[in-house]
Parts: C-alpha cells; sequence; structure tokens
C-alpha cells in the first residue's frame, strides 16, 4: 500500500511540477484527508497564473488546497496587523478575533460579516494568503457569544497535532486505485424506512462501506429499537470508511458518538453549520439521559473525538471519500447547515451510479432559509428522499402562519398560557420570527 501511495505521489509531483509556475516555489505534495496540498514558499505566483491550481486540479481530477512552508510564513503578530489592514472595518473583526494555527498553517478570523473578509469572489483570501503566508477560515461571529462554538474552535486549535496525523491517516483509504473497478452498489436500510427516527443507510461497493446519517429514534429510550440495526450486519464499525451527516437534528445525527465508541476511527464529513448544532445536540442528548435515568449510549469524549475527525465540507464542492465515491452537498433549505447528497460510486473516469440522498428538504423559501438548491443537482439514477410529510396536504405556509397568530393572540386574551412542543433547532427559530413579527 506503501509503495502504491508513493508512485502516486511521484506521478502526482510530476504533474504538479509540470504545470505550476517555478516562481511557486514547490516544496512538498502532501495528502490531507480528502484534499491533495501543494506546500510552496511564493504564494504570489497565485496573484499572475490564476488558472494554474485550477488546471493541475482538473488534470488530476483532485481537490487541491495551496499551504505556504512554515519557514516561509509572515510571524502571527506581524500577519495579524496585516490582515486587520486588509479586512475592512465593517466586518467586525478585532485583534482578539484572529487565531494562528501553526501546525495546519490556517488562520481562524472570526467576523460578525464574512462576506466582506472573503471579499468577490474569494479574492480578499487569496490576498491574505499571498501577503501572510496563512491560510485564513472565516467564522461568523454569533450575535450572542457561544461558549460552544469558541470550545469547538479553541479545542480543534489545541488538537492541531492530532487533527493532522488523522487527515495523512485518512487520506491513505481514499487516494488509492480501487481494487475492483465495478459499478455495482448495495443499499441496506438500517433505519428510518417505514418509520420516523434512527435514520441510517449503509452504501457499499466493491471497494468501500459508507454509512449515510446514523441517528436515534427519539421516541423509544430503549435498545434495540432506538438505535440503527448496525447489529444485523457482519460489520465491525471499524470496517466503515466514512461517515456522511445531512443534518444536526438527532433522528439523522444523534448517535455518530456511538460508532466512535465502539471503534470507529474514519471521517465524517457534513457542512460546517452542521458539525457545530450536532455536537450541541448531542452533548443535549447525554443531559437528557442523565437526568431522566436512561441508558446513556456514549459520552462527552465521543462527541470530543467526532468534532475532530469531522471534515466540513462546502455546498457544490465535490470531493473524494473512497477511490470509488465522491461525494457533493447541495442545500437542503430544511435547517442550517442541512444538505442533500449527491453520490457518484464506481469508476473515477465515468459511467459509474449517480444517487441523491436527502434527508428533510424545504422547496420554499422560509423566513430564515434559502430553499433547496435542486437545480444544481445533476444526473439521478437513484432517489433516496426522506418522506414524513409526503402524503399529508398541509395548508399554504402563510395561512398556517395566520392560525398560529391567532390561537396564541386567542389564548393571551383568555389570561391563558401558551406552550408549543416543537422542534428546538429549525421550526423553533422559524416560529419565534413569526410571533416576533
Amino acid at each position: 500500500m506503501v509503495f502504491v501511495r508513493d508512485r502516486l505521489l511521484d506521478e502526482i509531483r510530476k504533474v504538479i511540477m509540470e504545470n505550476i509556475p517555478p516562481e511557486a516555489e514547490m516544496r512538498r505534495v502532501e495528502f490531507e484527508g480528502p484534499y491533495l496540498v501543494i506546500y510552496v514558499r511564493n504564494p504570489g505566483f497565485l496573484k499572475s497564473e490564476t488558472s494554474a491550481i485550477k488546471n493541475i486540479a482538473k488534470i488530476l481530477r483532485k481537490r487541491i488546497i495551496v499551504k505556504v512552508d512554515p519557514q516561509a510564513r509572515k510571524k502571527p503578530q506581524e500577519a495579524r496587523s496585516k490582515i486587520l489592514e486588509l479586512v475592512p472595518s465593517e466586518a467586525g473583526v478585532g485583534e482578539k478575533d484572529i487565531e494562528f494555527d501553526e501546525v495546519l498553517g490556517e488562520v481562524v478570523i472570526k467576523a460578525a460579516k464574512p462576506g466582506l473578509v472573503i471579499g468577490a469572489e474569494g479574492e480578499n483570501l487569496k490576498r491574505i494568503l499571498v501577503e501572510t503566508g496563512w491560510r485564513p477560515r472565516v467564522v461568523r461571529k454569533p450575535p450572542i457569544k457561544s461558549g460552544l462554538l469558541e470550545g469547538i474552535i479553541n479545542y480543534m486549535m489545541n488538537e492541531s497535532d492530532y487533527r493532522l496525523k488523522f487527515l495523512r491517516r485518512a487520506s491513505e483509504k481514499i487516494h488509492v486505485d480501487p481494487l475492483f473497478k465495478s459499478d455495482t452498489v448495495r443499499i441496506t436500510a438500517l433505519g428510518g424506512f417505514m418509520e420516523v427516527g434512527r435514520s441510517a443507510i449503509l452504501l457499499e461497493t466493491p471497494n468501500s462501506k459508507i454509512l449515510l446519517d446514523f441517528g436515534l429514534n427519539p421516541g423509544i429510550n430503549t435498545p434495540p429499537n432506538m438505535y440503527p440495526r448496525i447489529d444485523m450486519l457482519n460489520i465491525a464499525p471499524e470496517e466503515i470508511d466514512a461517515v456522511v451527516v445531512t443534518h444536526a437534528h438527532v433522528d439523522h445525527c444523534g448517535l455518530v458518538p456511538f460508532l466512535f465508541k465502539y471503534g470507529y476511527d474514519g471521517p465524517v464529513y457534513t457542512t460546517e453549520a452542521t458539525r457545530d448544532l450536532m455536537a450541541l445536540m448531542q452533548l443535549d442528548i447525554l443531559d437528557v439521559a442523565r437526568r431522566e435515568g436512561n441508558p446513556i449510549p456514549f459520552t462527552q469524549r465521543e462527541v470530543q473525538k467526532m468534532v475532530l475527525h469531522t471534515i466540513p465540507l462546502k455546498y457544490g464542492d465535490t470531493t473524494d471519500i473512497a477511490p470509488d465515491v465522491k461525494i457533493t452537498l447541495y442545500n437542503a433549505g430544511h435547517i442550517l447547515g442541512s444538505a442533500m447528497v449527491h453520490i457518484y460510486a464506481g469508476n473515477p473516469a465515468g459511467g459509474g451510479i449517480n444517487i441523491l440522498y436527502s434527508g428533510d428538504i424545504k422547496f420554499q423559501r422560509t423566513r430564515l432559509l434559502e430553499r433547496a438548491s435542486v437545480e444544481e443537482i445533476p444526473r439521478v439514477d437513484i432517489l433516496i428522499l426522506e418522506s414524513t410529510y409526503g402524503a399529508t396536504d398541509l395548508p399554504p405556509r402563510n395561512e398556517a402562519e395566520e392560525k398560529l397568530i391567532e390561537i396564541i393572540k386567542k389564548t393571551v386574551e383568555r389570561k391563558g398560557k401558551v406552550l408549543i412542543p416543537t422542534l428546538s433547532v429549525g421550526r423553533a427559530q422559524e416560529i419565534m420570527l413569526v410571533v416576533s413579527s
């Protein structure tokens, strides 16, 4: 395996050397998770040779990241001053909002208005990389200070050494030639079919095993009906190559740490918002289980490990997660960070099977979110779709909102108390906006 990877890296280096400008002063090439990372001494080539990296990515069919050799980066204090100079004051970035990860070569920038830090078509991010040598990662500052969000950022920064080792280890299962050249796919329902809750699907190719969601049944407090039926398969958690999470409701993400408890050691792919929200929801599961005296399926340690193993993806970015599996996330319009997952399984050169898996989706724009981005999805051969309300005739949204307000007003006028049991993530915020308006 090591020999094969070394040979692959040699071939990749050759392609890069033929296409990257000499002034880039390339130092080395590494696989880090699903990404191919090119380390250079002079990122200034990105200003003049804007298409060089795109051309290399097209030839190699890899998602490429450019990082600067540690010796060529500006000192953190000098880089911080330069970033504050480059970022508009309206972005709401102060000195304490800029933190440096020396292991991964990244600078985390917390901004009230991330768009101003990013700039048109990411132009400002490129300037920060070119002029400081640090690869910027922009995080939105919440309107109200969030201890959880700060905790996740600090924890990941403190565990950078572990995370880099994990990314390189994870890459060993991704960047290899498929052992079997086949377009055969097997889909096994482990939960969430003919029921609401514990959504989980095992997607198998001749080379890979991928879990799509791994939730719990919130209406049941005891195993086995609380958990997806992974026990019915002759597969140990360590045999799974990747986990993909669509969104942060507990029926889709609630038991991902349970996999780590029993031996899973691979990556979790989802959006950045889902990573943060699902950690919050999983910690809440532990809190509720303790208070109610129910079985505790995992510990805080497994939640922390899941966070370290999560590789956040952006909508629209096609990413290799196995030798013969690529995924692309699209906005599902359901809750913050929710995604539909387009899966391409089979021959990387083409002719494989296109699968679309979505948890809950929303086809109408809401007060919080844009509608699902269904127009952006390419070819689909197999569709797996959540259908909880699929057979229910619902009133138009404006009528439902008016009816809710009418009930609330009538209750208040009668000196009553209004109780609205609802999902804590997504729907609760929508209802708050309806009431406040």
